[in-house]
């Protein structure tokens, strides 16, 4: 079994991240009317992505009507209603909860409009035209690879931060950046890096801590920090008082990250843990990796590409009638990895994110 099968990506997906800017629908040709019906747009993230849909939509003189649900399924409900009552031509949803969403979707290609999923995986019942997002595993295995190089022969002794229990796309982050580590360490192939990573993952959910002795690599503690830096700081806070020996922080996101970091920093171990995350490229992150220090990178996942290229297949859907045959289930940006070498390319000072 290879690691996109493992966590639910197919391995044919990858390649359609090349889809990215390579089609141009021209704006005099028709106008396509695109409605996005965003969970929430209460975070610099999700501001980011619903401007980016709108920043795409603009270029090419097509209308866009944004609506937010703040996070409030009946909102959502009335918001895809409303979008559907407008007669959108496509529909672009990041919903709240992946099963509901199902339902949604039904009503409207019932309607006649096809729906595009983007940022976050939807259950595989709806009749999505495909899920855009980012491409978490191969961006998270990147990371992984980079991480081992700070510290030679010694032990890599971390913790993590995770976003959710159980949440698909933290798993992917997270398996991806230990099968890094523990693939280059050994020299293994990838699909025997995410083998062992599986089990390595496991050995965590279930304990709490996790251990290879031949890859000298450790996970001694776990804290949830829903995504957020107010929780990040409280989970390290945790997490340095029961580990206070680790070298290593592990994130799934930025947020979380630049959270533990005033923790690290309040505790005196700056000189000590060095930080890498998986995502998700916040600019608040970039700055710190331009110091070169603590800091050490963050795999790209910019809402901004995902918002275009969601807009992109919207185009492609309507102006060449192409449908989810054309597809595969997922649709992903190119994976990068930001580090001290890299960052200024990534680096938007003017960026909602």
């Amino acid at each position: 079994m290879n690691r996109r099968t493992m966590i639910g990506v197919s391995a044919a997906a990858l390649m359609t991240a090349a889809i990215f800017g390579s089609v141009s629908v021209s704006a005099n040709e028709n106008t396509v009317k695109i409605g996005f019906a965003i969970k929430s747009t209460g975070s610099s993230f999700y501001k980011a992505l619903a401007t980016g849909v709108e920043k795409a939509c603009a270029e090419k003189d097509w209308e866009c009507v944004v609506l937010d649900a703040n996070s409030d399924l009946t909102r959502e409900q009335e918001n895809m209603e409303t979008l559907i009552s407008q007669n959108m031509d496509v529909i672009l949803l990041d919903a709240i909860d992946p099963l509901g969403g199902v339902a949604l979707v039904k009503q409207a290609v019932a309607a006649g409009i096809p729906v595009i999923e983007v940022d976050a995986p939807i259950d595989a019942s709806a009749e999505v035209i495909t899920t855009v997002y980012n491409n978490n595993i191969t961006t998270a295995y990147m990371v992984g690879q980079y991480i081992p190089q700070f510290y030679g022969e010694d032990w890599i002794s971390s913790v993590v931060l995770s976003g959710g229990k159980g949440n698909t796309g933290g798993t992917e982050r997270r398996q991806g950046m230990i099968a890094g580590i523990i693939g280059t360490r050994l020299g293994l192939s990838e699909e025997d890096a995410f083998e062992e990573a599986r089990k390595f993952d496991d050995a965590l959910i279930s304990t709490g801590k996790a251990r290879h002795e031949e890859a000298k690599f450790e996970i001694l503690g776990q804290a949830y920090g829903s995504w957020l830096a107010s929780e990040g700081l409280t989970g390290m806070e945790d997490l340095l008082v029961a580990n206070p020996d680790i070298n290593c922080l592990l994130s799934e996101n930025d947020d979380m990250a630049l959270g533990a970091q005033k923790a690290i920093t309040a505790s005196e171990k700056t000189e000590q843990i060095q930080i890498f995350c998986a995502a998700d490229g916040q600019k608040e992150g970039y700055e710190q990796i331009m110091k070169g220090g603590q800091y050490r990178c963050s795999g790209e996942n910019s809402p901004a590409k995902v918002g275009a290229l969601a807009v992109e297949i919207a185009g492609q859907v309507v102006l060449e009638g192409k449908t989810a045959e054309d597809y595969e289930a997922v649709v992903m940006t190119p994976a990068n990895v930001v580090t001290f070498d890299n960052v200024e390319a990534f680096y938007d000072p003017d960026s909602d994110f």
